[in-house]
This record gives structure tokens, C-alpha cells and sequence, in this order.
């Protein structure tokens, strides 16, 4: 695959990113809850727009002191904490938290070292090893993330027990920003979008046609589709995401992931 010259933004599309400012604190309630993480340096990339909507959700009554969601609110924000802007080479984008007890822990398919693995995570550690013959020790996905994978999950929060119910929040407005961000910093990124509500959310994103971005589309590893392709999409077993994203990062002159970290 070859990539066309790397931009900064398209002349046809708005541009929503707010400039940086010099000496401008934004979101510094947000900032400061992060110990020694990347989430100030998307803090500064974010227009003012997004970071105010950001500290808007956090008071909603969904996510009030007392109310139970996933995951903790320390981990709403993993995602942006490990992986900085300016690294971030691939994304995998999830749809919201797992929604049992002791699961999610703020990027997409992850769990804790020690937590049983979910069903979809299992059939992407089954791919992992199909695909690059590694056979992974933990379901942590952390090691990616701080390699530059960007675990985005669409929607950030979750009641319990109740799969999508905070898909009204407006947290997909964040996340569209936060894709379009990193697409218009003009640096080669890869797409890793399983199922078509991840292929949506990238094809709502402004900036997803730029030159700089590959994506690369399958089913979801749900059991319920991770083996059956549609008229549109492969099946994700036998898709070869992880080898694709380094074949593709490798023609635009770019560091590979190393996927056997976990």
C-alpha cells in the first residue's frame, strides 16, 4: 500500500481543533486529576468546545458522587493517560466499557492483569496468535497503549449491567474530536475498526479521508460475528489486523508495533 504525501489538515473540511495558546490552561480540574500521564498533552490539541463538554459530562447526574458506573472514575480517561497525541500511530476503536463487576478499566477491550477475559477479547488474542504466532500471557492491553495504540472506546462510560445505556452522554461528540485531533496532526495512523458502529465513527470523523490515514475494517470479534463476513466487511478471524497495521506503518516509513508485548 502506498501512502500519498502527509498533510496537516484538508482545505475542504472545517478545521475544529482550537489553536494553542500560549500559557492557555484548559481543563485544568481534568489535567490535574492526571499523575504524570498524556492527558494534559490532548488537553492542548482539543478545542475549547470539546475540553468544556468534557468537564460537562462529569456533572452529569450519571456520573455523579455515589452513582455506580464503569470504570472507575479514575480510568474514564486511560485511554488519552497512556498514549500521547504525538505518538499515536495506531487506534482500535471499541464501542463502550465492559459493563460487569471488575472488567473495565478505560481502554477499549482491555482488562487487569488476572481478570477473566471477556468473550471478544479472547477471540482477539486468539487472532494475535493466528496472525503473528504469539500467544499472549494477560489481557492488559496496556503495553500497547503506551507503544502509541490508541484503545478508544466511542462512549467512555457504562451503568452496570446495561450495555450502551450511557450512549446519550454526548461522549461520542469527545471522541470524534479526540480521532480528528490526532488525524489532522498529519503523521501516519492506522484504523483498526472492528464492526460497522466502528466503522461509522470513523467514516463521522471530518478528517478520516486525509492521506495519512489507513483504515483497516472487519466484523467485531464478538462470538456473535467475529467468524462471519458481511457484504461489506471481512470476517475479523482470519483478518490479520495486527501483521496489516505493521505492513502498513512499514510503507509509510514508520516504527511497527511490537504486538507481543502482552
Amino acid at each position: 500500500m502506498a501512502w500519498r504525501s502527509m498533510v496537516t489538515e484538508d482545505p475542504r473540511a472545517p478545521h475544529p481543533i482550537g489553536p494553542r495558546v500560549q500559557g492557555e490552561r484548559r481543563g485544568v480540574a481534568l489535567a490535574e486529576r492526571d499523575s504524570g500521564g498524556c492527558l494534559p498533552e490532548w488537553l492542548s490539541i482539543l478545542s475549547e468546545e470539546t475540553v468544556s463538554l468534557m468537564e460537562h459530562i462529569e456533572t452529569l447526574p450519571e456520573l455523579a458522587e455515589g452513582m455506580a458506573f464503569y470504570p472507575p472514575r479514575e480510568d474514564v480517561y486511560n485511554a488519552l493517560r497512556e498514549t500521547s497525541p504525538h505518538d499515536a500511530r495506531v487506534v482500535i476503536i471499541g464501542q463502550d466499557p465492559y459493563h460487569e463487576p471488575g472488567q473495565a478499566m478505560g481502554l477499549a477491550f482491555s482488562v487487569r492483569e488476572g481478570v477473566r477475559l471477556p468473550p471478544s477479547l479472547r477471540n482477539i488474542l486468539k487472532e494475535l496468535e493466528s496472525d503473528i504466532g504469539h500467544h499472549a500471557a494477560s489481557g492488559d492491553l496496556t503495553p500497547w497503549a503506551r507503544q502509541g495504540v490508541l484503545l478508544l472506546n466511542t462512549v467512555l462510560t457504562v451503568p452496570p449491567h446495561k450495555a450502551n445505556g450511557h450512549a446519550k452522554l454526548g461522549w461520542q461528540s469527545i471522541t470524534s474530536q479526540v480521532l480528528d485531533a490526532i488525524f489532522r496532526l498529519g503523521r501516519p495512523v492506522v484504523v483498526l475498526a472492528w464492526g460497522k458502529q466502528a466503522v461509522s465513527t470513523i467514516e463521522s470523523v471530518p478528517s478520516h479521508g486525509l492521506p495519512n490515514v489507513r483504515v483497516l475494517a472487519s466484523t467485531h470479534p464478538s462470538p456473535l460475528s467475529a467468524n462471519r463476513s458481511t457484504a461489506d466487511l471481512p470476517a475479523f478471524i482470519g483478518s490479520r489486523p495486527f501483521s496489516r497495521a505493521n505492513d502498513a506503518l512499514a510503507a509509510a516509513g514508520c516504527e511497527p508495533i511490537d504486538w507481543s508485548v502482552v
